[in-house]
């Protein structure tokens, strides 16, 4: 079945021409074109995993030289790294995945101040080597009101008495001191 998805993939990408409406600036065809330039990108990345599957060493090359292009035409499009390291491991090319993955972390760090996805970070650990791999580290979002205290506060009756009275007194009060205590 790879076998099949690559084919169909591949006839279907041979009869793209070019961007979608080129020379077109109306607002409506805007979307439109995001549109299938998205479906077109998801296609590529669709016919590089599919070769992938096939896991041959040409194959693996076309796949490479494939997500080479889309990283080099949508440099914050991360599945295109991932598709890249994947067929860099597969063709024995441990030093070329670590430097996408390199790759990939600048830009994403230069351009918008984030780190790679999960699925970065298992292809990075991928390439690192065998072993198992430490589970994703999942860092808490903060939240903008702290949750509702499940007790009352204790031993603070002065402190409460002074910030109820200045409540009463004024529409804002502030509070100084560590969080938490």
């Amino acid at each position: 079945e790879p076998r099949n998805r690559v084919d169909v993939l591949e006839r279907a990408l041979a009869m793209w021409r070019g961007p979608a409406f080129l020379g077109a600036d109306d607002h409506v065809v805007a979307a439109e074109r995001v549109r299938l330039h998205e479906l077109r990108s998801g296609s590529v990345e669709a016919l590089v995993d599919g070769l992938l599957l096939l896991a041959d060493a040409g194959s693996a090359e076309q796949a490479r030289a494939l997500a080479g292009e889309l990283i080099h035409d949508e440099p914050l499009r991360e599945r295109a790294y991932v598709l890249a390291m994947r067929a860099d491991l597969q063709l024995g090319r441990t030093a070329d995945a670590l430097s996408t993955f390199g790759q990939l972390r600048h830009v994403l760090r230069t351009e918008l101040g984030v780190d790679p996805g999960e699925e970065a970070c298992q292809a990075q650990a991928s390439a690192l080597g065998p072993g198992p791999a430490a589970p994703p580290v999942l860092v808490p979002r903060p939240r903008s009101l702290p949750p509702a205290p499940l007790t009352s506060l204790i031993g603070r009756e002065r402190e409460m008495t002074a910030l109820h009275e200045g409540l009463i007194r004024r529409r804002l009060v502030t509070i100084l001191g560590p969080a938490g205590v």
